[in-house]
């Protein structure tokens, strides 16, 4: 078994680091990350080496940001009796959806 340098592992991380960097392909990732979405910002923060599932990879944090609307149906208001029953109907909706966002498993 060799035994290497602390100090020569963090320069030669560091030096890979700056590799990928400096090779990434901004313009083709924004196209991709872009694809279906209205991106208003795009920025990458930083790359780093990390460990994932076992491997070492290559993480780049991002920034981005984008302009996205939803349409919600909640029922035509003239099949709702009165105001309340809307105002019912809406805080159904609401509630359901952020019980909805809670029970997914984040990446």
């Amino acid at each position: 078994m060799i035994a290497a340098d602390p100090a020569e592992i963090k320069i030669g991380e560091e030096a890979m680091v700056e590799r990928v960097r400096d090779g990434l392909d901004c313009e083709a990732l924004q196209s991709l990350l872009a694809r279906d979405r209205s991106l208003t910002s795009f920025a990458v923060d930083d790359v780093t080496l990390a460990a994932h599932n076992g491997e070492l990879v290559f993480k780049v944090d991002l920034s981005l940001s984008v302009e996205q609307s939803i349409t919600v149906e909640l029922g035509l208001p003239h099949l709702c009796r009165d105001k309340e029953e809307l105002a019912l109907r809406c805080r159904r909706f609401w509630r359901h959806l952020k019980k909805s966002c809670h029970d997914v498993d984040p990446l």
